[in-house]
């Protein structure tokens, strides 16, 4: 008998990996799907979700309690809507992080290039001619 138990365990246990499997997939395509999410102005952990049929009601996740309104994360403790928005987090730093670090290595390849020469802003034209050529003001 207890190696009937152990296969189920088994069977249960392959289920699930498949299922959160399946999960993460769809959260990786959630908003090419047609999903949009929006932050809550009063609270920045929370996010609406909303679904592309727009006869639906949002989700709400939070993502300082790792939770989601949506009928499937009670039962899992995750979603779809609950990991897209965290990647997309993650994504956004991963992005802070780099202009952070360029702007300082930039700085450094620089050093070179006089304080004053740093902070002078690139010349604009003055205007442009009807073939979209550039015109710059004389010095």
């Amino acid at each position: 008998m207890p190696a009937t138990s152990s296969r189920t365990a088994d069977a249960l246990t392959i289920n699930k990996a498949r299922t959160l499997a399946n999960v993460a997939e769809r959260a990786r395509t959630l908003f090419a799907d047609g999903y949009r999410a929006q932050q809550f102005e009063s609270a920045a952990h929370l996010f609406f979700v909303f679904p592309p049929d727009t006869d639906k009601r949002p989700y709400i996740v939070d993502t300082l309690n790792a939770h989601c309104t949506c009928p499937f994360h009670p039962q899992h403790r995750t979603c779809k809507h609950r990991l897209a928005i965290e990647e997309e987090l993650r994504d956004a730093a991963r992005l802070d992080e780099q202009a952070e670090y360029l702007t300082f290595g930039q700085y450094l390849a620089d050093e070179e290039v006089d304080d004053a020469e740093r902070q002078a802003e690139p010349a604009l034209p003055a205007y442009y001619t009807c073939t979209g050529q550039p015109v710059y003001a004389q010095a």
